[in-house]
């Protein structure tokens, strides 16, 4: 279990890291197209900002119960639990990145969204980036 919640931090780092480069890109590649709000666009990413937060110090809260051992009359319903919990936050966590990439997707520039669609690559989250972004209610 201790190598799978470490996997789970790492994934973490990664898209934390990920969510700050995508800022900062979009930052680089200027105004973004007419009808986006530069205000809105940065709410959005400061709530998700913080939504990551949260779900990283969940991460590390269940690391640290896993990594103090088995407690005595510890049972297979805890086990459970927190293998639940650990599904819940990886399915958040993929809800965010996904919202992440719309938002990206809204900032680009036309021509680099043309030439993103001319090379055939298609991400699901990336279609339709004008919808609104929808999380499910946090667990």
């Amino acid at each position: 279990m201790r190598s799978l919640i470490s996997g789970r931090a790492a994934l973490m780092i990664v898209v934390s890291l990920g969510a700050g480069i995508g800022a900062v890109a979009a930052g680089r590649f200027g105004a973004a197209a007419p009808a986006q709000d530069p205000m809105a666009t940065e709410r959005r990413l400061n709530a998700l900002e913080r939504r990551l937060d949260s779900l990283e110090a969940n991460l590390v809260r269940i690391e640290q119960r896993s990594l103090a051992g088995p407690r005595p009359g510890g049972s297979e319903a805890t086990i459970d639990l927190l293998r639940r919990e650990v599904e819940s936050h990886e399915r958040r966590l993929r809800e965010i990145e996904c919202g992440l990439l719309k938002l990206d997707e809204r900032t680009l520039p036309p021509r680099a969204r043309q030439e993103r669609s001319d090379t055939g690559r298609s991400d699901p989250c990336r279609l339709n980036p004008e919808t609104p972004l929808r999380l499910a209610a946090h667990p």
